[in-house]
């Protein structure tokens, strides 16, 4: 199993080091990728589960991705983007796998 917390580190790390619109983005597009088609902006990250109803994200994860994970959505909200209109396109594409 991919380690998913370890992932979206990445991401939000390129994202705090290069905070432009461009990367923002792609960041939050790689996490809707990540996290599946259950993304939802306004859900915390210790909201999501796997099918067997572990939680995706350890404790510690949740307590070190999320301030990243704000930082970007508010990042994107400020640049008049919802992150729904980012995340959508991908979800349905992820569906249409399914």
């Amino acid at each position: 199993m991919k380690n998913i917390g370890e992932e979206c580190r990445q991401f939000l790390q390129r994202f705090v080091a290069h905070t432009t619109l461009s990367v923002a983005q792609e960041c939050l597009r790689q996490l809707v990728i990540t996290i599946g088609p259950g993304f939802h902006p306004d859900s915390r990250l210790g909201d999501y589960v796997h099918p067997d109803g572990s939680t995706l994200f350890a404790d510690s994860e949740i307590t070190s991705l999320t301030p990243g994970f704000e930082q970007l959505l508010t990042f994107l909200d400020d640049s008049g983007i919802a992150p729904c209109e980012i995340a959508m396109p991908v979800q349905h594409r992820l569906l249409g796998k399914l």
